[in-house]
């Protein structure tokens, strides 16, 4: 890995660098929707540092955090904060990484421990410190990140961060559930078409769009929502748009040197009929507000050996994350509360005191 020169020895500072720093963007939405390249465009806006996929209030959920964390929760929450910044380093292709090699971000940690050691802090405020040094290790003066499912914890966020906005993408739930299923075979939550199921991301789908509209009419933080549809179609016009949304402007160009497809050189799979009418049964109606139309399409006696086989794989994957990792864990158990939730449920609470 080659070196990257550092314009300054911040990053590695044993004392807090990012005070009182101005509140972040989070992006939230679904997987498969466009996140990773609306991540991109924030960070074409003048000022800003993006993190794509970071999800720090499951690692905090994950680490037990409530109040002040101990050492050993401190150890752990920035253990996970900089193995997700080493997988964008070594990863990320398409989009903005980290400027900075593994060593200095074994550096990086050492550091942050040390001040959060001494000095005693809560999650958040450990994840705003190590934000902020890699923002201005950027030279950028505000930060963000993308967590797609934090749309389940927008009000508890709102309470960390005052004056926190919210980025909200959406696209129509038939493309996203067929690009889930495109997804390769491969290890990992995010990288294998086994989490998809029609009925789980249908419903999930639909609590995110009522969710967010619930906290949007609550009046409690601004919320931008952005279509994948405009976003791929218009990105300069949507870049400017959010630097409008941000007070800031466009600095960087949007397009991106490769298409951010899982398809590959594979043969796409197609959605089945009664898969797209699970979809349009269980969302229809919200599908219809989110301006989508629907197809009226009817279910086959044919699929339901397909129905079947994605069920059993499903629920195996399903309980083997819920069992090994758990961060997965968390997540997976407040997906559930909030589907068999009657009113509009609550984030799981750890305490800001």
């Amino acid at each position: 890995m080659s070196e990257t020169p550092l314009s300054s020895s911040l990053i590695f500072s044993t004392h807090r660098v990012g005070g009182d720093s101005a509140p972040p963007v989070i992006v939230v939405g679904l997987p498969r929707s466009g996140s990773s390249f609306l991540a991109h465009l924030l960070s074409t806006l003048e000022g800003w540092y993006l993190f794509d996929d970071l999800y720090p209030y499951q690692k905090a959920q994950a680490c037990g955090a409530s109040g002040i964390l101990s050492s050993q929760q401190l150890a752990k929450f920035v253990e996970a904060l900089a193995w997700a910044t080493r997988a964008r380093i070594k990863w990320e292709r398409n989009f903005s990484a980290p400027q900075m090699t593994w060593e200095d971000v074994d550096k990086m940690e050492a550091a942050v421990r040390q001040v959060f050691e001494v000095e005693g802090g809560k999650w958040h405020e450990v994840l705003q410190e190590w934000m902020m040094r890699l923002a201005q290790h950027h030279n950028c003066t505000r930060w963000g990140y993308k967590t797609p499912q934090d749309f389940m914890h927008m009000e508890k966020l709102t309470r960390l961060f005052p004056g926190v906005k919210f980025v909200f993408i959406m696209r129509d739930p038939r493309k996203v559930m067929r690009s889930l299923k495109n997804l390769p075979n491969e290890k990992g939550g995010d990288g294998d078409r086994k989490q998809y199921h029609p009925i789980a991301y249908s419903l999930y789908w639909k609590m995110a769009y009522e969710r967010v509209q619930t906290f949007i009419d609550s009046g409690l933080a601004p919320v931008h929502i952005i279509r994948f549809e405009e976003l791929v179609t218009e990105p300069d016009l949507q870049a400017q748009t959010l630097a409008q949304f941000l007070g800031t402007t466009v600095s960087g160009p949007t397009e991106v040197k490769q298409g951010n497809s899982s398809f590959k050189s594979q043969q796409q799979i197609e959605m089945t009929d009664t898969e797209c009418w699970i979809c349009e049964k269980l969302a229809g109606a919200t599908m219809v507000k989110a301006g989508y139309s629907l197809s009226q399409i009817r279910p086959r006696f044919r699929d339901i050996p397909e129905l079947l086989r994605i069920s059993t794989q499903f629920v195996w994957f399903q309980l083997h994350r819920a069992t090994t990792d758990p961060e997965k864990r968390s997540s997976i158990l407040a997906v559930a509360t909030s589907f068999f939730r009657r009113t509009t449920p609550q984030t799981p609470k750890i305490e800001e005191t």
